[in-house]
This record gives C-alpha cells, structure tokens and sequence, in this order.
C-alpha cells in the first residue's frame, strides 16, 4: 500500500518538473555555445530568409547575445515558479456543455451563417500582402526560426507556428491560414452563442446576439484572412470567461486555463498585452476587500507571466527585446504627450476606430456614451454582472491609459477583442430588456441592426482591413507581361514576396529570399532594393509597377 501512494504523486511531479528541464537544457545550451556558433547553427537551418545578410548585425548581435544569456536564467527562475504552480493546482477546468435537441438547432444556424460569412469575405478578397508575407517569409521557415525571428510585427509567432505546421501537405500557407482563421471565428461565435445563453437562458435571442457579432466588421472581416487576429481574439473570449469564472466561483482551474489562454494570445500577438493588462485590473476592481482572491488573480496573472517568458525565449535569446519593443511599429512618439493627444484628436483616431465597430451616423459619441449606458446598467443588474462591467470597465480604460503612456495609436485591427467585448457589454443589456414590456422594440432594433451592419461592412472587406485596396494591387500587378513561366525556376527577393501570389498557379518552381537567388531562370526584384543580379549573369527583361524582372543569360 505504501508502495502505491509513492507512485501516485508522480504524474503530478513530471508536469512541474516539465517546464524546469525544458528550459534548463535550452539554457545549458545556449550559455555554451559562442555567438559565432550560435549564427552558425541558425543558417544551418535555413540561410534563405527574409533580410538574412542583415540578420546577424541588425538582429543577433554580440549584445543580444550577451542578454539572452540573462533572458535564459530569468526563464529558468520563471519555470520553477511555474511548475510548482502546474503541480500544486487542480487540472484545467474545461466547460462541459450538454446539447439538447432545442440547443443543436441554434448552433446549426451558427455554423451554418458563419460558414456563409467565411465564404463571403474569403472569395472576395484576393491575398493581401501581408498574408503572403507572412506566410512565406515566417511561416514556411523551420519551426525554430518561425518562434524565435521578429523583422516586423507580422509575425504572429503561434499562429505563422501552427499554419507552418502545413507545409509538408499544401504549397499555399496562405490558404491553410484563412483555414485557421475561419476555425478561431467559429469558435469564436460558438463560445459567444453559450456565453448569451448562460446569462440569459434564451436561446434564439442568444442567436440572434451571436449573430450580430458575427457581422461585425473586426469580428467578420479577419475571418478569412491567413493573419492571427482571429486566433488572437479566439484566445481573448477564453481568458475572459475563465478569469471571469475564476474571480466570480473561486476556481483554480478555471485559473488555469485563465492563464494559459493569457499566454498563447501573448504568443500569438504582443499586443494582446492591451487585453490582459483591462483584464488585470477589472480582476482587482472585482477583488477589493477580498486579500483571498486578490491573492489568487495575482498568483494567475504570474502564472501568465510566467508562461509567457518561456513561450519568448527563443525570440528573446535570438532577435532580442529591442526587435518587440522598438521596431517602428510599436515605437513610442518622440512629442509630447499633449502634442501626440492633440495628433489624435486632428486624425479623429477614436472616431475612426467606434466607426469600425458601429457603422452608424455620430458613431464617435454614440458608441462612447452606448458603452457608458451599458456599464451603468450591468453595475446595477446584481452581482454577476457587476463583475462582468468590472472588467469591461477595466480593459476599456487601461487600454486608453496605456495608448496615452506609450504615446502610440495601434493599428484598429490590435482592438479586435475590444470590439467583440464592446458588443458583448451593449447586447448583454438588450438581454435584460427581452423581459420587459419593450421586447418587441427590442427584438426590432437589434434584427435591423444585424442586417445593416451586414450590408455595410460586407462593402469594406477586404480593403478597409490593410487601408487599401487589396483587389486592385494584385489586379495591377497582374497586367505586368511575363513570358511563359511554366517549368521554369523563379527566384523572389526579400521585397518581391507577393508575387509569389500572382506567379503560384502559373507553373514555376518558386524560391524566396535574395540569399536563394543563385541559378534561377528568372528573379524578381523590387526596384528599390540594392541587390542587382547583372553582374552574376542576368540581364533585365522588364520593368513593371515597382519591380524588375531578370532573365538568366545563357
């Protein structure tokens, strides 16, 4: 009997152990090795990526080096905290959901519009260029290199990772991309769907919501797009729920999954940080007067954190902190941060963005004061809902807060969670008024919603998502006249990727990276890049809207 319950607590040590090993052989690695030999492992891998004759003076320096080897201690210090956490917490919660025969038909009609949706926005939209970037200049690369190369922030490092995944079955990570994108937006509106129907126990008047969002130009226009906006808003409804279960029940597996679910949508985008951070502190509103469960949001939080250091590592250790927190990007302003509110204000930033999410005439002060209203009317609605506008109160102010200290306005497509959390606050409370006597104006507003809100955003997919037109670049460059190309050997430089996009279907053999530009019949050159091939034997053909194409002279 003895014997026995010296085994049981072994399962239970192995997953704390886990993390601590993992990071402990990497570390052992990488402190070892010189940075020479480091470089030298890399392009072993795969010399031919994006800027790669830059990659070890812009990227892995000698002083980048030198902090990945403190990055790879810090990890080692966060690995132990994190596998006594793994080994002293219950088992990740997983909610269980039983269908009933009424509950199947809603969620067939999910499925089945969203799946309509999908279709709507895909065949619409030629590949963008930042699909095709992404996925042949960082999703095609071996795995390590995908997780651990930053050049720009398209780099949505678990999504290009998973879609990567794909290689060995399709030459289009571009498909295989919108694929997992359509996959994350129904989930999306599934989870949404049990999220309603929980709060309110209605199950059409749950469809019908779920449904609204699904129209949402954020929510519908990503879903068919090969970038991880999607994934990253999949991962955003999750840590909500959990964290809201965790705070609301007490629950240390809903704890868990709360920060696990953090941690792969910090790995999917870094500007998820926006999320976690309103998340973070609506969890300390919801914990004043509670040092038991200040406790535990902390310690879930740090759990994150944690997760989220050991998920980096890689790209700490080999493109550095700098490449995340100091590419253009993401760079804060050099003004002032009156001059750079007053930037705002002049470009009607935020007028910009509540049109996004609510395309209707005055939608700069409708949607401010539609939010304000919904706020006040869950604070008021018990206890529930109380801390469901804690966190909504929470991630709406400290991303403001946030924009204003960094000084930089994100892309509106890096608040794709806060739109879908914008309508999840204003629908919550057309909710409680399907039980009162204004359910008929109720079910009236929000059913010509979703139809107007169809028919406008369906118009600004998919040129509104990248601010231009997506359709008429790839028309553009498709009137270029090029020879027939059919067996032919075609290389791309680092700048020329999309063309990858126009030439795939047209029969040659393609290769990617000015590193991979020896012995082609044809290279493609983007006319402001450096490299010119004339003096290795090619001669130009033509010269066509940017980019020159040379032919090899035999």
């Amino acid at each position: 009997m003895s014997a026995i319950k010296s085994k049981q607590p072994l399962p239970r040590f192995y997953l704390s152990a886990a993390p601590v090993l993992v990071v402990l052989a990497y570390g052992i690695w990488y402190w070892a090795q010189s940075h020479a030999d480091l470089v030298d492992f890399y392009l072993k891998l795969n010399p031919a990526f994006y800027k790669a004759g830059q990659w070890n003076n812009s990227f892995f320096t000698e002083g980048v080096k030198s902090q990945g080897n403190w990055w790879c201690a810090a990890a080692l210090a966060a690995s132990v905290f994190l596998g006594w956490q793994l080994g002293s917490r219950r088992p990740v919660f997983v909610p269980s959901v039983k269908l009933s025969g009424s509950t199947r038909l809603p969620l067939a009609l999910i499925v089945l519009t969203g799946t309509a949706l999908i279709w709507k926005a895909w065949t619409q939209s030629h590949y963008s260029s930042d699909e095709v970037f992404s996925a042949i200049a960082l999703a095609e690369l071996p795995a390590f290199q995908t997780i651990s190369y930053y050049p720009l922030p398209n780099n949505h490092l678990l999504f290009n990772l998973i879609n990567g995944a794909f290689a060995v079955a399709t030459g289009d990570l571009v498909y295989t991309g919108r694929l997992l994108s359509a996959a994350a937006f129904l989930s999306v509106l599934l989870l949404t769907f049990f999220f309603f129907e929980k709060l309110s126990g209605k199950r059409w008047s749950s469809l019908l919501f779920t449904l609204v969002i699904a129209v949402q130009f954020p929510v519908w226009g990503w879903s068919a797009q090969a970038r991880g906006y999607e994934m990253m808003l999949f991962f955003g409804v999750i840590s909500l729920l959990a964290g809201w279960r965790q705070l609301s029940q007490r629950n240390s597996g809903s704890s868990l999954l709360f920060s696990v679910t953090v941690a792969l949508g910090m790995f999917t985008q870094p500007a998820f940080l926006f999320w976690w951070a309103g998340l973070f502190t609506g969890g300390l509103l919801i914990c004043i007067g509670n040092k038991k469960a200040l406790l535990n949001w902390l310690t879930a939080n740090a759990t994150a954190g944690a997760l989220s250091l050991l998920l980096y590592l890689p790209l700490l250790t080999f493109s550095g902190l700098e490449a995340l927190v100091s590419n253009p990007y993401v760079q804060p302003s050099a003004e002032s941060t009156t001059a750079f509110l007053s930037q705002l204000q002049a470009q009607n930033y935020l007028s910009g963005l509540f049109k996004e999410w609510l395309p209707l005439p005055g939608s700069g002060w409708l949607a401010p004061l539609l939010l304000a209203v919904s706020l006040i009317l869950l604070f008021r609605s018990g206890k529930r809902q109380g801390e469901l506008a804690c966190l909504v109160l929470g991630v709406f102010t400290t991303t403001l807060v946030m924009v204003i200290i960094l000084r930089k306005a994100p892309f509106y497509r890096v608040f794709i969670t806060h739109s879908w959390l914008f309508w999840i606050s204003v629908l919550t409370v057309f909710s409680f008024l399907l039980k009162t006597r204004l359910r008929p104006f109720a079910f009236a507003v929000v059913i010509a919603y979703a139809f107007y809100s169809a028919f406008i955003n369906r118009r600004l997919i998919p040129h509104h998502l990248y601010y231009y037109d997506v359709n008429a670049h790839f028309q553009k460059l498709e009137q270029c006249q090029l020879p027939d190309l059919r067996g032919k050997k075609v290389g791309l430089s680092d700048e020329s990727f999309y063309w990858w996009a126009l030439l795939k279907d047209r029969g040659p053999a393609l290769s990617y990276g000015t590193r991979s530009l020896d012995a082609q019949d044809l290279i493609v050159i983007f006319e402001n890049e450096t490299f010119d091939p004339s003096s290795q034997g090619y001669r130009q053909l033509l010269r066509c809207n940017g980019f020159v194409f040379y032919e090899k002279v035999e």
